[in-house]
């Protein structure tokens, strides 16, 4: 009985290398790749911004009334926000809106003593508008109603998306120029993409207008609106790429 089970296992074995051996016989080899084309294209553009986005700040203090101060506030807040209302288009998707608002006491420490100084209420507006051109006007009017700080003015490009994809596509066909050409030189061609990835960049314009209420009212006097450059931005797409060669 042990003979004829060693016999099956045997057999089974050779029947297993045959099929094997008549499998590699039957097959054609087509790997012929020679290697690989590293390359790196870039695209990049410098465009003009098209929406700007200005953070105001209004600080009301009292120093007997959480109500006081917090009434004050919203006064100052309402007229701020009729008034720019009215400065922007909302058909173009410009927007206003309260973003903030804090009330909290403050307090001083003398010789480590804990001491009430005052009550104060922060609210903070975030005015979006592609009207670039009265964004000074539209900060010269919120100091001149009330404002106290203006944070930031930032600006933007609503079509960065569509203006990334095209360097993006540029950017490619560079990569795989430069290996059509590499490949060419040696007497090889591409066969396709072993690998790829990209890196995008984009420097946007960006001014901190934290603490100028008096300075923009002092210019706001003397009848001149404040002076903001909206600048440039520079948009900015590489793709690495790796490349089968034959």
């Amino acid at each position: 009985m042990k003979k004829i089970y060693s016999f099956i296992i045997c057999l089974s074995m050779i029947l297993s290398f045959a099929t094997t051996l008549k499998a590699n016989a039957n097959c054609t080899c087509t790997n012929t790749e020679k290697g690989v084309i590293i390359t790196s294209g870039s695209a990049e553009k410098e465009l003009s911004p098209d929406t700007v986005e200005v953070s105001i700040a209004i600080y009301t203090t009292d120093n007997k009334s959480m109500i006081k101060a917090t009434n004050t506030n919203k006064e100052i807040a309402g007229k701020i926000y009729t008034e720019l209302k009215n400065m922007i288009n909302p058909a173009q998707n410009d927007t206003i809106k309260t973003v903030g608002f804090n009330a909290s006491s403050l307090y001083t420490y003398t010789n480590g003593k804990k001491n009430f100084d005052k009550y104060q209420v922060s609210n903070n507006i975030v005015v979006k508008t592609k009207s670039i051109d009265k964004v000074g006007k539209i900060i010269d009017k919120a100091i001149q109603l009330g404002a106290t700080n203006v944070n930031s003015v930032n600006f933007s490009l609503s079509t960065l998306d569509k203006q990334k994809n095209d360097l993006l596509t540029t950017a490619t066909k560079n990569a795989k120029i430069q290996a059509d050409t590499i490949a060419k030189a040696l007497g090889s061609y591409t066969t396709g993409v072993k690998y790829i990835s990209t890196n995008y960049s984009n420097t946007t314009t960006t001014r901190n207008y934290a603490m100028l209420a008096k300075s923009t009212m002092n210019d706001a006097a003397e009848g001149s609106t404040t002076p903001i450059e909206a600048g440039t931005l520079k948009v900015k797409v590489t793709v690495n790429a790796e490349f089968y060669i034959k």
